[in-house]
């Protein structure tokens, strides 16, 4: 674990650009040779260095999207709307079956809550995205 970009919804958009291709650029940006975290990096980080996590906004971290190359695309915030991208974290309404998963912290002590699916991408809050190397 690197570092924290700011709590987003669903519909990723950092560094003027959507999705993962965004959130790794904006990883990159801030902690060298990082990436977007997914969902097995966080579960294998060290409580040492989720606890106190800050993101780069110096926000105190709760909980994170969990980025699952093998789940289910519709548990990824799939933009499967008609005329859609087709790509994962950039579905950014509610009218389709799109979803995300979720993972909380807790900050005190660096432990990761469970996966929790069927976010709404859009109207459901945020989270935050991790940065791993």
């Amino acid at each position: 674990m690197r570092g924290a970009l700011p709590a987003t919804v669903g519909r990723f958009n950092f560094n003027a650009q959507l999705g993962l291709p965004g959130a790794n650029a904006a990883c990159k940006a801030n902690f060298a040779c990082s990436q977007a975290c997914t969902r097995q990096q966080l579960q294998a980080a060290p409580t040492s260095e989720l606890a106190g996590l800050k993101d780069i906004n110096t926000t105190t971290v709760t909980s994170f999207w969990a980025i699952d190359s093998t789940a289910p695309i519709l548990q990824q915030c799939n933009d499967d709307a008609v005329g859609g991208s087709g790509l994962n974290w950039e579905y950014g309404t509610a009218h389709t079956a799109s979803r995300g998963q979720q993972m909380t912290l807790n900050n005190s002590t660096g432990v990761l809550g469970p996966v929790v699916g069927g976010i709404q991408c859009n109207i459901a809050g945020t989270s935050w995205v991790g940065c791993c190397q």
